[in-house]
């Protein structure tokens, strides 16, 4: 009995043995385990960051295309608008022109018609007296620059007054 009792306490210490093995053994595993899993879990923000960094490489290219396209976009309009403010003062330069000829044509009419003197040069006709020049109606559809310059050649070929206008 005796016998048994030591193969009992032999087999309950290499039972006790084994376990400490399987625990050293299942420690080591898991200290392996934890260490591949930081080095994946590094491998997974070294290539996150990498994505992030080409992410934003990429975004700041196409912002960058994106705003020279507007800035010739933004040329374009520009010339555009300079172009269409040559030709108002073009047109302007022409209509003012066209004006002096007309007020020129009407000045000469009524000194012919010995019935006014040009502005400026004495006595004008009195008001009502002579040819009138009788002013366009403004329909809204053309500039009004143009319109009041046309108005205020009249005006000035009819000889009226501020009051008059």
């Amino acid at each position: 009995m005796e016998e048994l009792m030591t193969l009992m306490r032999e087999m309950k210490e290499d039972v006790r043995k084994g376990q400490d093995e399987m625990k050293e053994d299942l420690k080591k595993c898991k200290d392996e385990m934890k260490e591949d899993m930081r080095k994946h879990l590094d491998e997974v923000n070294k290539g996150q960051e990498k994505m992030k960094e080409e992410i934003t490489r990429e975004i700041t290219r196409e912002m960058s295309k994106i705003q020279e396209e507007m800035k010739n976009e933004i040329g374009k309009v520009q010339d555009e608008v300079n172009q269409v403010q040559k030709e108002m003062r073009d047109g302007k330069a022409e209509m003012e022109k066209k004006i002096d000829e007309v007020e020129q044509y009407v000045r000469q009419r009524l000194e012919s018609a010995g019935t006014g003197h040009p502005q400026n040069e004495g006595p004008r006709a009195a008001h009502g007296a002579g040819p009138q020049i009788k002013p366009p109606a403004y329909d809204g559809t053309s500039s009004w620059a143009n319109y009041l310059l046309q108005f205020d050649a009249a005006a000035s070929a009819n000889g009226w007054t501020e009051r008059d206008k």
